[in-house]
This record gives structure tokens, sequence and C-alpha cells, in this order.
């Protein structure tokens, strides 16, 4: 478990002292273990079982009251898997003293002596009651395609009976896809899948080469023609599905959709991991930086979100996106040049331009009058 010196929540500063630049935290996401019963092949978090990195409750729990002292609205629990989490009732407890939304992320699966065993009835329940949302890892239709990207067998039916137990004990359930090169002609059936399960919400997260997922981007990363294809299956799978919401998010903005998902990373969202450190959202939490104000071991919340010099570089690059070299390409109010994450990993510093997986790349920018749907 992760060591910390433990600080004094404060008197709840004036709002102006919760803004720097007109910046306010909104959404946090605090990932509490590394231990995972699954290795998967795409993980940006390197989870895996019996990982011993950790947050303790009490830090968890401090995180928490500061959050709402800035005046945070969405509150998300992550991992690793944190249903391993050993004190995750406590956690759970004082995010419903909260009364802000809360999502958990889950695979809904923990292990004991090496055998997966699903989230139990009374477990499920007592998240149900406690009005948490429960958001599923899901990377395959069937079990031959989830259990490889997993690397574990049997995940995929544990999934699977965590997903039913948790909607029949009456809680709101959603799914999280990453499409890549091993599940790509699954999205469709994936889709079939979660509307027979009367799911209303499934979300397709862009792969991040950090974590494993660097060790095996060539095995998973998409190509480029196999984004317009998913950008146009996305639109079909809409059509196919109405009662299903298919969210791809600002990270998949390079796919040109109508109206581009604004990025807030480090601007509204922040993510902590399981070391203390904040990062500006799940697609930086492998990049490093020299940050003095970047561990909320060390520092309360507030001063991370103020002072972080990460946070406050994102955010530059963030103001300085209009005078960019997409700026003047006809798809620009699509794609919004795409993800900053992708583009730091790719470069190996923070920096703007064009997204690595642009669909134009290749053609020159400036002055480029490409209709989106030539593209997509």
């Amino acid at each position: 478990m992760v060591k910390y010196k433990p600080l004094a929540i404060p008197i709840r500063p004036r709002k102006e002292e919760l803004v720097r630049n007109n910046y306010q935290i909104k959404e946090l996401k605090i990932e509490v273990n590394r231990n995972c019963p699954l290795k998967c092949l795409h993980c940006s978090s390197n989870g895996m079982p019996h990982a011993p990195e950790e947050l303790s409750s009490e830090k968890v729990r401090e995180l928490i009251r500061e959050f709402v002292y800035l005046g945070g609205e969405k509150l998300c629990i992550s991992g690793g898997e944190p249903l391993c989490y050993e004190d995750l009732p406590v956690i759970v407890d004082a995010c419903r003293r909260t009364n802000i939304e809360t999502t958990m992320y889950t695979t809904g699966i923990t292990a004991n002596a090496g055998s997966l065993q699903p989230i139990s009835d009374k477990l499920a329940a007592f998240l149900s009651d406690y009005g948490i949302r429960m958001v599923f890892s899901l990377h395959g239709a069937c079990a031959k395609t989830h259990d490889t990207l997993t690397q574990v067998e049997g995940s995929f039916d544990a999934t699977m009976t965590a997903m039913e137990r948790v909607l029949d004990a009456g809680a709101s359930v959603d799914v999280h896809v990453v499409p890549t090169a091993i599940n790509f002609k699954e999205i469709a059936d994936i889709t079939n899948l979660l509307a027979s399960m009367n799911i209303k919400k499934v979300s397709w997260l862009r792969f991040v080469p950090q974590g494993r997922g660097e060790l095996n981007r060539e095995r998973l990363q998409l190509s480029k023609e196999q984004l317009r294809q998913l950008a146009k299956g996305k639109i079909e799978l809409q059509q196919m599905y109405p009662t299903i919401q298919i969210r791809t998010g600002a990270p998949f903005n390079i796919l040109c959709p109508q109206v581009a998902t604004p990025c807030t990373a480090g601007l509204s969202v922040l993510t902590i991991r399981p070391d203390g450190d904040a990062v500006p959202c799940d697609a930086f939490k492998q990049f490093r930086s020299k940050d003095n104000f970047g561990n909320v071991l060390y520092h309360s919340l507030s001063e991370v979100w103020k002072k972080s010099y990460l946070l406050n570089e994102v955010r530059e690059i963030h103001e300085a996106r209009l005078t960019s070299s997409c700026a003047s390409c006809s798809l620009y109010a699509q794609c919004n040049s795409g993800c900053l994450a992708q583009k730091a990993i790719a470069a190996g510093k923070l920096i703007d331009g064009k997204d690595p997986d642009c669909l134009l790349n290749g053609v020159e920018m400036r002055g480029v009058k490409v209709e989106a749907s030539s593209v997509c």
C-alpha cells in the first residue's frame, strides 16, 4: 500500500481560489489500485493479479471530501479492479455521502486462489442500493475473442454473469469497448449482445499505446482503413439499434463526427493513479514529466489542480489550438485536431499538430477542402 502523509482538509476555499484561468475541476477519476484478475493486452494501467500499488482508504476518502469542497460533480472509481480493493465498501459509503454522481469501472470479477469469481449477488445489491453506476469492460462478443484480449480463460463468462447479476440488482449498467484489430469485426455483434441485455449505452474507447498496450501495439492498433470503417459502422449501428447510445468521446474525434466532443482533459477532468500521480485524463496516465505539484500524496487536490506543471502545460496547448497547423483544415470543426495525449505519446513530449491517426495523414492540411463523408 502506498504510504502518504495525511493532509488536513482545508476550510472550504472561496470560489475564486478554486479557479485558475477559469478552470474548475468537475470530474475526478480515482484509480484505487492496480490489482486486477485479468491481464488485458491493451491495459494502459498494467493491471495484473496481486499488483501491490494502491491508495489507502483514508487517502481516497480525503480526495473525495476535497473534491466535494472544490465543487466536483462527477466521481469515478476505477483500478486495476476496484472489486479487488479491500476497503471498497468504505469508499462506496463515502461516495454516497457526497450526493454526487458516482460511477465504478469494473470487469465484474474478483479472484479467489486463482479462480475467477463474478461479483456476488450481495455485493451487486449493495452497490445498486448505494446508487453506483456500473460500467463493465467487454472485449468481444464471444469467449474466444474476449479471453484472448484479457489473457485469462473464463473471463468472458465471468463478466457476463457479473453483468446479469448487477442488472438483476437494479443498478444502472453501461459498457466500455476498446476497438482493436483483434475484436474489430465483432463490434456489431457486441452491440447486438448488449441490445439483447437491454443495455442502453456503450462507449467505444480509443486504444492508447501505453502500459501493456505499448508492448502489444502491433497486434492491437487499428489501421486507418479500419478507423474509416468504424466511423461508417457507428452510423449504421445507431440506425439498427436506436435504443442504444453509442458514445465515442473526444479521443475519437478523428472519426470526424458531425459534432465534435470537446476535450476536457486538464480543463475540468483529472485522473489520480494508484501511486498518487495526477494526470489530465486516462490517456496521459503513463506520460511522465517533471512536476513538483503532480502528486496528491504530497499536495492537496486543490494545490495539484492549480499548480501542476503538466496540467498547466496541457491547458496552454488547449488555449493555443486555434493557431495550430490543423486550424485551417476544413475538417477541424469535426476533429479538433485529435487527441493531445496520443500526440504526446507519439512525440514523447507535449505537442500540438496532427493526431498520429489523422485520417488525412499525408495530405497537406492548409487550405484543403474536404467533406467529412469523403474521409469517414
